[in-house]
């Protein structure tokens, strides 16, 4: 039994070293500031923790993926720009949908061993992907995930009876985006979708977000 769960793991330690995900060796790499100076509503970003998790490894290889919103205030011509995402319960946080400072959700996953940005190249309209996304706001993430993502593996087509108030950060991002088969979808799964998508660019590695994040405040503004 002990060397068939070394086995298992072992093969999760080959994945996440040599698995690419998505991506090339010629992958070309942007700074987190030039990522704030040219962000758009409609760009994804992609995570992966700097561990390993089989559930991930075996199933998806991102462990997080969410897209990015820009606000831009009309009295002064203000441009925010946020990162849309579905979360579990974690830290201070609630379960749901949650509008985070950009910069700051970034650099808080600086303990994760890859951040990939996909530019939206088809401009979206601001202020009406932003009501999209409040439109799905309370919207629920499942309390165990990993049945979740067993049962969409399984039987997927129980999920066209489930209520469309619970999903997770993969379902969340397609949904906004308006994909309508958007049910039982995988942070690789989207970035699949995005790589066959003329709508998008190829993937970009963020880099410096080390030094960036020891630079930070440590506080996450989410609304």
């Amino acid at each position: 039994m002990l060397a068939a769960v070394g086995i298992v793991g072992s093969v999760g330690l080959a994945l996440a070293c040599t698995q690419t995900w998505g991506l090339d060796s010629t992958v070309s790499s942007m700074s987190i500031d030039d990522m704030m100076q040219n962000a758009k509503s409609g760009d994804l970003l992609f995570f992966r923790r700097n561990s390993i998790d089989l559930a991930h490894d075996l199933v998806s290889g991102y462990s997080h993926v969410a897209v990015i919103v820009e606000q831009v205030t009309c009295s002064s011509h203000i441009r925010h720009m946020w990162l849309a995402e579905m979360r579990a319960a974690e830290k201070n946080k609630s379960p749901g949908v949650h509008l985070c400072d950009l910069r700051a959700a970034v650099t808080e996953y600086e303990s994760q061993d890859l951040v990939v940005l996909v530019r939206r190249t088809v401009p979206i309209d601001p202020a009406a992907f932003m009501h999209k996304v409040t439109s799905v706001q309370h919207a629920s993430y499942p309390r165990h995930l990993r049945w979740y993502i067993a049962a969409c593996k399984l039987v997927p087509w129980l999920f066209l009876l489930k209520d469309d108030s619970v999903m997770i950060c993969s379902e969340f991002v397609l949904r906004v985006l308006g994909e309508s088969r958007w049910r039982c979808q995988t942070p690789a799964s989207v970035m699949e979708w995005a790589t066959h998508n003329t709508a998008y660019a190829p993937p970009v590695k963020i880099v410096g977000l080390y030094y960036h994040a020891a630079a930070a405040s440590g506080h996450l503004a989410c609304d």
